[in-house]
C-alpha cells in the first residue's frame, strides 16, 4: 500500500500553492433529515486542540437566508461541516476537504442585519451533555472499547463510530466494575477510563472517534514552518512558561459504590531518587475526579498526566498562511534550525485563510 503524502487528505501540490498567491474555497454544509445544503461563509474560525474537549469548536458566520434560519436551529439533531481547501492554478481545480464535523450549540443574528452566526462544536458535548438517570449501579464489560460503545450508544441520539486499534475485550481490569451514578456525566467515565488506559478518546473532523495514543516523538514533518521569502510564516514566537508545566502529579478520585458508601483513591506519582519524600521540591499537578478506580489505575493515571504535561514548558505559537491538512499530534519543523515540535492546538481562521499553531515538546526532541 503507498504512503499517503503528508498532506493528506489534500493533494500534494497543496504544499507548493501556499508559499504564492492563491485562492482558497471555505463552505459548510447542513444535514438535516437526510438533506444536505451547502451554506457559504462569509468569515470564522475552526480550532482543533488536543489539550480540552470538545476536541473541535468552530464558529462560522454566513448569510441569514430565512431558508438557514430554518435549518440552523440548535435544538434539532442537525449535522453540520465546514469544508475548506484551495483552488490550484488555472482555477479548474478545486481541493476542499472536510476541516471540522459537529452539530450547532447557538446560533444568532442581528436585525436589521445580513449575517448568522453559528457556534459549533464536536461530538464530545453530547456526551457531556448526557447524565446516567438509570440506578447507581456497577457495571462490568469485557474489554475497553465495549464499555465506550456502550456509553456512547447511552449518551448520543445517533449511532456513533469508533475508529481504533485496540483488539476486543482490552484491557478488561479497567471496565470490571464501571460506577454509574445518577445526574453524573457518561463524559466522566470516558474520559477517565481513556486516562488509566494512557489513552486519548476524542472526536476526529470525520465525525468518528478515536481512540489512540497522543503523539510523543516527532515524526515526518507536516509543514516547513521557517520565515524568509515565499514563505508561508507570518510570525514566531518561542515560549518557555512554567504555568502549564509540571512533574508530579496527585489525583483525588471520589465515587459512591453500589450500596452508596463514599470510596477515594488518591493516584500520585513523581520521579524517585529524593531522600526527602516522594514529590519533594517538585511543581505538582492535583485535580479530582468522580469514578471509581483502582490504586494502580489511579497511580498510572498520575504518571501518564506528568508525561503530558512535562512537554508544556517550551513552545512556539506560529501566524502562517492556513495549510488545512495541519492536525494536533502532527510534527512542524520550525525556524531555519528545522526544530521538531508536536502541534497541540491548531486554530484556522477561514475569513483570511490563515492559521495559528500552538506547540508542544516531543520526546526525541534533537534526535536527527
Amino acid at each position: 500500500m503507498p504512503l499517503l503524502p503528508i498532506t493528506a487528505p489534500y493533494d500534494p501540490m497543496a504544499q507548493d500553492v501556499l508559499s504564492k498567491t492563491h485562492r482558497q474555497r471555505v463552505y459548510a454544509r447542513i444535514t438535516t433529515a437526510g438533506t444536505a445544503t451547502t451554506v457559504e461563509i462569509s468569515d470564522g474560525t475552526v480550532a482543533l486542540s488536543e489539550d480540552w474537549s470538545p476536541h473541535q469548536r468552530f464558529s462560522i458566520t454566513s448569510p441569514a437566508l430565512a431558508e438557514l434560519l430554518a435549518l440552523s436551529d440548535p435544538r434539532q439533531p442537525t449535522a453540520i461541516e465546514v469544508l475548506a481547501g484551495y483552488v490550484y492554478p488555472g482555477g479548474a481545480v478545486e481541493d476542499v476537504q472536510v476541516l471540522a464535523t459537529g452539530h450547532i450549540r447557538k446560533g444568532e443574528n442581528d436585525s436589521p442585519g445580513d449575517a448568522h452566526v453559528m457556534e459549533c462544536t464536536s461530538a464530545e458535548l453530547r456526551t457531556q451533555d448526557n447524565r446516567w438517570m438509570g440506578t447507581r449501579q456497577t457495571k462490568s464489560f469485557a474489554g475497553l472499547v465495549e464499555a465506550i460503545a456502550w456509553m456512547l450508544e447511552y449518551a448520543c441520539p445517533t449511532p456513533q463510530t469508533i475508529n481504533t486499534q485496540l483488539p476486543d475485550k482490552y484491557r478488561p481490569d479497567l471496565v470490571a466494575a464501571v460506577a454509574l451514578e445518577p445526574g453524573k456525566p457518561l463524559w466522566d467515565q470516558l474520559a477517565a477510563l481513556a486516562l488509566a488506559a494512557g489513552l486519548w478518546i476524542y472526536v476526529d473532523t470525520t465525525g468518528a472517534w478515536r481512540l489512540e495514543k497522543r503523539a510523543t516523538a516527532a515524526g515526518e514533518a507536516a509543514a516547513l514552518l521557517r520565515e524568509g521569502p515565499e514563505s508561508l510564516v507570518k510570525k514566531i514566537t518561542h515560549s518557555q512558561d512554567i504555568d502549564a508545566y509540571y512533574t508530579a502529579a496527585v489525583l483525588h478520585y471520589k465515587w459512591k459504590d453500589a450500596a452508596g458508601a463514599d470510596r477515594e483513591i488518591f493516584g500520585k506519582w513523581a520521579p524517585p531518587g529524593d531522600s526527602r519524600g516522594s514529590g519533594a521540591g517538585h511543581k505538582v499537578f492535583f485535580a479530582e475526579r468522580e469514578v471509581q478506580t483502582d490504586q494502580y489505575s489511579a497511580d498510572e493515571a498520575a504518571r501518564l498526566t506528568v508525561a503530558q504535561l512535562s512537554t508544556r514548558g517550551d513552545s512556539y505559537t506560529i501566524d502562517a498562511v492556513a495549510a488545512y491538512w495541519i492536525r494536533p499530534g502532527h510534527t512542524v519543523s520550525i525556524g531555519a534550525e528545522g526544530i521538531r515540535h508536536i502541534v497541540k492546538t491548531v486554530t484556522f481562521n477561514l475569513g483570511e485563510g490563515s492559521m495559528t499553531l500552538a506547540t508542544r515538546e516531543p520526546s526525541n526532541l534533537g534526535e536527527s
